[in-house]
């Protein structure tokens, strides 16, 4: 479960820390007896909201808080170039580095882990379980707790490990350590491998440009779900099947049309047809308006008019305020910005 993020000289974000703890007093009324808990309970007390979502203006920095769990995943994970991954807050020079420290909690246990870096090198990585160092690396010097030590793998040999695997043989840290001994050395130390299976599994980043894979979305549901990916697959094609897409339109084609057998709707709408283009797209301004940005031309069979008349003809119907634009389409890119 995740608990807080820390970010510092990234992108536009100077200083920022994440708080994802569910603090008393936030639990609405009578919460006890909710089906769903409104937060995950890590035990000891210690609970956390189980979803959140970021608001703001546009170039307020949103997408900067994703892409850094995103470049902490590819660090840990991928083992990604620094150079590829660095990118400072260019506008104030405070910071030389990219700091972030994320705490998380596995089987009642807290984790915080640590890393600062630059495009050269990692000055900083660290990881502490219940405030407990596992071990500390400063300027490629490392410390390791007792805990994780065994004749096999002794302080020497994990220092060797840590100047021949993650380090440019000139001084300089280049990988991080819990990214080499996640993937070389899985069975080390069972807390480095829950740390490691942490950012390999359990933080999950997607994106417009990057969907979630159908196997991936059955993998990760299923989690919730005693691990049955057959209940979880049924969840989301539940969910699809009663999917409210309305077809506006599609050239120049005229549709009508009995509906596929099990996607027929609820109620008195059970007998309507499939009908392209909408029967009523003409005559609502908040399909017009951003239909008549994307293709103003537009003029669907039947229509009296391009996407663009019927744009200004609806709005003298509806007023102004009926669709307020919040944003522009950029045709180059095709999205809306």
């Amino acid at each position: 479960m995740l608990s807080s993020f820390f970010i510092r000289n990234f992108r536009s974000i100077l200083e920022l820390r994440l708080d994802f703890s569910f603090a008393e007093g936030k639990a609405p009324n009578g919460f006890k007896s909710l089906v769903v808990m409104p937060f995950l309970d890590a035990g000891d007390g210690q609970r956390f909201v189980s979803c959140a979502a970021f608001f703001g203006a546009n170039a307020a920095g949103k997408s900067n808080i994703l892409k850094a769990f995103l470049t902490l995943k590819l660090l840990l994970k991928n083992g990604t170039a620094l150079a590829e991954v660095f990118e400072p807050n260019l506008l104030n020079p405070k910071f030389k580095e990219t700091t972030f420290e994320i705490e998380f909690w596995l089987d009642g246990q807290c984790f915080v882990y640590r890393i600062a870096f630059s495009a050269l090198s990692i000055t900083e990585e660290s990881l502490l379980k219940n405030g407990i160092p596992v071990f500390t690396i400063r300027q490629l010097d490392p410390d390791f707790s007792p805990e994780i030590l065994s004749d096999t793998y002794t302080k020497k040999n994990l220092s060797e490990i840590t100047r021949v695997e993650c380090s440019d043989g000139n001084g300089r840290q280049t990988k991080p350590f819990l990214h080499r001994i996640g993937l070389g050395y899985p069975g080390l130390h069972a807390d480095l491998k829950s740390a490691f299976g942490f950012f390999e599994s359990g933080l999950i980043y997607f994106s417009n440009e990057h969907p979630i894979p159908l196997p991936v979305a059955v993998e990760v549901l299923a989690r919730s779900l005693q691990g049955d990916e057959t209940a979880a697959l049924h969840e989301i094609t539940d969910v699809v099947r009663r999917l409210d897409i309305d077809i506006i339109a599609m050239e120049n084609i005229a549709v009508v049309h009995p509906r596929p057998h099990g996607t027929e709707p609820d109620g008195a709408d059970a007998d309507r047809p499939l009908v392209v283009p909408h029967p009523s797209a003409a005559e609502r301004l908040f399909v017009l308006a951003p239909l008549a940005d994307i293709s103003p031309t537009l003029k669907a069979p039947g229509w009296q008019g391009s996407a663009r008349e019927l744009r200004d003809v609806q709005r003298r119907v509806e007023g102004e305020a009926a669709a307020l634009c919040v944003g522009a389409w950029d045709e180059a890119a095709l999205r809306w910005v």
